[in-house]
């Protein structure tokens, strides 16, 4: 079990990935697998090229050891970040999404929270999953308890 980094809690995680594939630049989801393939002639291995994969869930059958698999683009690759946008749908790293979350800006405990619209990318650094706006930064963080999301497309599609 993978665990998202929350605010003093963690919650436990399904391990999925999505890709691209490179045949026909659908989106598949499922496992993630990695081959990379190497010329052993010499003294010291030589890495030739690698190939990644996304494999179905519904179509693992481990007893028969048939995987069904499809090859997909590299950079399109992304994990399931826990969390479901407001409309149900996973969210996953490279997404882009549109959200709101409530900050308290003051320390007086009268004043209402405010509430702060965002749009960025789905992105992970130092642990931790947050959404990154057009100038490269840090525009909302999952330690935020109060907020919502929606799925609006990602990164690698043309919108």
């Amino acid at each position: 079990i993978h665990r998202v980094c929350r605010k003093k809690k963690l919650i436990k995680m399904e391990i999925k990935f999505r890709g691209q594939r490179i045949d026909n630049n659908e989106w598949v989801y499922g496992y993630y697998r990695k081959n990379t393939f190497f010329n052993k002639l010499g003294d010291t291995p030589k890495e030739i090229y690698t190939k990644h994969f996304i494999g179905s869930f519904d179509n693992l059958n481990l007893f028969d050891g048939i995987f069904e698999q499809v090859e997909v683009e590299y950079k399109t690759i992304g994990q399931f970040i826990g969390v479901v946008d407001s409309n149900g749908k996973d969210i996953f790293l490279g997404d882009k999404v549109n959200g709101r979350a409530l900050v308290q800006r003051s320390l007086d405990p009268n004043r209402e929270p405010d509430i702060v619209p965002f749009e960025g990318i789905i992105s992970y650094a130092e642990g931790c999953y947050f959404v990154k706006g057009n100038n490269g930064q840090c525009v909302f963080s999952f330690n935020y308890t109060d907020y919502e999301l929606e799925v609006v497309g990602n990164e690698y599609e043309v919108s």
